[in-house]
């Protein structure tokens, strides 16, 4: 066989202005939950919450009924890094994401509820997803796929014709702004995408001196889950507590 010729990878564009603009219209928004998700299973929350910390899709379709909570006043997200095995990693949201998803938790719990005539236990509330799937799911532990929501998405972005989207662009963009911001303070852009972003190399560093600025990022530096005395760390490489 011949030798190929050279690869040429191309990295995904940040988000357009427009497409930006449109993707975040209330209109829009409304249209997303109505029409692909008439069960309100959460794609339009999952949505809000992706564009604003810029977790990974699975990150947050993987999240935990208990993933919120507050400390000193802030409101603060819970979720696992499983690409670089950070766990229990705390992001610090906007008010808004988190009332967003305290509705979703309300909304998981009456689900529950329905299904099996009862409110979960503690130890099945600690074992349920945040946006639990309803196809064989009684205990609501297993989360929504990423096949299913990439379906919806994919259907709601060809309607405007803003050009070719796909969900992980948005935490580009986020990415783009996060190191910029941090050369800006003299933060390392190592510690940026490993803590922050949780990425295994700093991919982005050469791109944020490429781009144009965006707007600050809003997630603090990520903290820890206080472990409890008989918690038992996991396999792997785990990070312990420092």
């Amino acid at each position: 066989m011949p030798a190929p010729g050279r690869m040429i990878s191309r990295a995904r564009p940040l988000f357009a202005d427009e497409a930006a603009r449109a993707l975040a219209e209330e209109s829009n928004l409304s249209r997303l939950a109505e029409t692909y998700d008439p069960f309100d299973r959460g794609l339009r929350d999952a949505w809000e919450t992706i564009i604003v910390t810029g977790r990974r899709c699975s990150e947050v379709l993987k999240l935990r009924l208990d993933c919120l909570g507050r400390y000193s006043g802030l409101p603060m997200l819970w979720h696992d890094q499983t690409k670089v095995c950070n766990y229990d990693q705390a992001l610090r949201i906007p008010e808004r994401i988190h009332q967003l998803l305290q509705d979703r938790q309300r909304k998981t719990l009456t689900l529950f509820e329905t299904r099996n005539n009862r409110p979960p236990s503690v130890e099945e509330r600690a074992q349920m997803a945040l946006f639990p799937t309803n196809q064989r799911n009684r205990n609501g532990r297993t989360p929504l796929s990423y096949k299913w929501f990439h379906k919806g998405f994919k259907l709601w972005i060809d309607e405007p014709e803003i050009g070719r989207w796909v969900p992980h662009q948005a935490r580009h963009s986020l990415a783009t702004s996060l190191l910029r911001t941090a050369f800006g303070g003299g933060a390392a852009a190592g510690q940026v995408n490993r803590e922050g972003l949780g990425v295994l190399a700093g991919k982005w560093g050469r791109r944020a001196s490429q781009s144009r600025p965006l707007q600050p990022a809003l997630p603090g530096p990520p903290r820890r889950r206080p472990r409890s005395p008989n918690h038992r760390p996991r396999t792997g490489n785990v990070i312990l507590p420092r």
